[in-house]
């Protein structure tokens, strides 16, 4: 049965042009996680996908806080940590193929104070 998601996402210039999107997204299935990481430690998302049964199609991450201390590491990525700063939103078959063969998020949380992280992970089966 297919779960029916959108996804938006905008921009805006004060003062200048600005760019805005929303997306209907069919998709099999989707998770979506909430990670409770304290100041000092570290938690890995499994996202339950398996890369040689699924098609990963929408990933979306945000947190409660933003900062340069606190980072992920995708397990297709291993030795590449970036800093969390962003809220990050990810479809569509191109963009989604340069996350390489993702099951895992690490996340570590180098800041002073406690985050709440939300992942969401829609996938299709591989044809």
């Amino acid at each position: 049965m297919a779960e029916k998601l959108t996804y938006t996402g905008s921009a805006t210039v004060t003062g200048g042009p600005s760019l805005s999107f929303s997306r209907p997204l069919d998709v099999t299935g989707y998770d979506k996680l909430n990670l409770v990481i304290d100041a000092g430690k570290t938690a890995v998302a499994n996202l339950g996908i398996d890369p040689t049964k699924t098609i990963l199609r929408l990933l979306a991450m945000r947190s409660t806080a933003y900062d340069a201390s606190l980072t992920f590491e995708l397990d297709s990525a291993k030795g590449t940590t970036r800093p969390f700063t962003d809220p990050v939103i990810i479809a569509g078959t191109g963009a989604i193929a340069i996350l390489g063969a993702v099951t895992t998020i690490t996340f570590v949380n180098g800041s002073k104070t406690s985050v709440t992280i939300d992942v969401l992970v829609a996938q299709d089966p591989k044809p």
